[in-house]
């Protein structure tokens, strides 16, 4: 357990180690890291220019073209001085007829050396133009060449940075055994140094301040647990708490539901009374209406209407009274239903 505990420790100690040692390592070997790194560059540069020449072949291609074409007029040039030469030679009689004059043969020469010395002029004006044009284009590219030359040179001599340095450290290493093994040295002392105080506590017997630190971190599972079963309790406390809250919120819900509905009930009731209070009245009315109708058909006088009328009513009292309750509570059922 132990061992596993000091594990990242011992990560941490060689990542470390890898930190600082390649610093140190680059210092200590400063002067021959700066030779390789030369020695790199240039071999860069000489690459970054094999291929911008290459890019720019065009150059060469234009140069040879020239000089193509000035060769092209050397030649006439020549033959035409040489035309000359014979034409003079043939004049002063010193051409192998011996002849001093303008003969046969001296016009013959010298038609020769009119027809080659226009050809001449001709190729001169096309070719001269020709290297003309190449010239200016050439120099253009030339221009193009040396500018793309002249950023990667800077760009080669500033890569000079901690990652070409290291890059030029692991070069000297692979061709110096010395210098790799002294780099080995230098990254194994760094986990040495970083990791000791790991290995001597592995490696150490159990003493009183370890049984003390055992003590106070069994203190403190302890706590931890005791803390954690309190706070479980009061978690299920709550969660009752709420619950019982709930069933009292449902409980006066369901109250005031059925409460609600026996109002209701109630109020259905009085309507109900109300309604047949006033259709019963409203009967009453009617059949009153008729009868004072017909009394009225057959001659009967208002003073004696009302003393029947009187009369009538209080016999229907006294014979109906109980039925009429009867019949109204029989009406409010069927109303209720209704």
């Amino acid at each position: 357990s132990e061992l596993l505990f000091s594990l990242p420790r011992l990560i941490l100690a060689v990542l470390l180690a890898v930190v600082i040692s390649r610093p140190l390592e680059l210092k200590l070997f400063e002067k021959e890291i700066e030779g390789v790194l030369q020695t790199i560059q240039s071999e860069n540069s000489i690459e970054h220019k094999q291929l911008i020449d290459k890019e720019f072949e065009n150059i060469s291609r234009l140069t040879g073209e020239n000089e193509v074409l000035k060769e092209e007029i050397k030649q006439k040039e020549e033959l035409r001085n040489k035309l000359f030469s014979m034409m003079i030679e043939e004049a002063e009689g010193r051409s192998p007829t011996s002849k001093i004059g303008k003969g046969s043969v001296y016009i013959e020469k010298k038609l020769e050396y009119d027809k080659v010395d226009k050809e001449l002029a001709e190729i001169k004006m096309i070719n001269s133009s020709r290297i003309e044009k190449n010239n200016e284009l050439i120099t253009e590219l030339e221009n193009k060449r040396q500018q793309q030359v002249d950023k990667s040179s800077v760009k080669i001599k500033q890569a000079d940075g901690i990652l070409a340095r290291l890059e030029a450290m692991d070069v000297l290493s692979q061709k110096n055994r010395t210098v790799m093994y002294a780099s080995w040295f230098i990254f194994i002392l760094f986990i040495l140094i970083e990791s000791s105080p790991i290995l001597v506590k592995l490696l150490s017997k159990r003493g009183p301040y370890d049984e003390l630190i055992d003590k106070e971190e069994y203190e403190k599972q302890i706590e931890y647990k005791k803390q954690k079963v309190k706070a479980k309790i009061l978690a299920n406390n709550y969660l009752e708490l709420l619950k019982q809250k709930d069933e009292l919120q449902i409980d006066a819900e369901k109250r005031n539901n059925e409460k609600l509905v026996k109002e209701i009930e109630e109020a259905k009731n009085e309507i109900n009374k109300l309604a047949i209070g006033k259709w019963k009245q409203q009967e009453i009315d009617a059949i009153n209406k008729e009868v004072v109708r017909e009394l009225n058909s057959s001659g009967i006088s208002e003073n004696e209407l009302e003393d029947g009328l009187l009369a009538a009513s209080e016999g229907f009292k006294v014979e109906h009274g109980k039925d009429e309750s009867i019949e109204v509570e029989s009406e409010e059922k069927e109303s209720n239903e209704f």
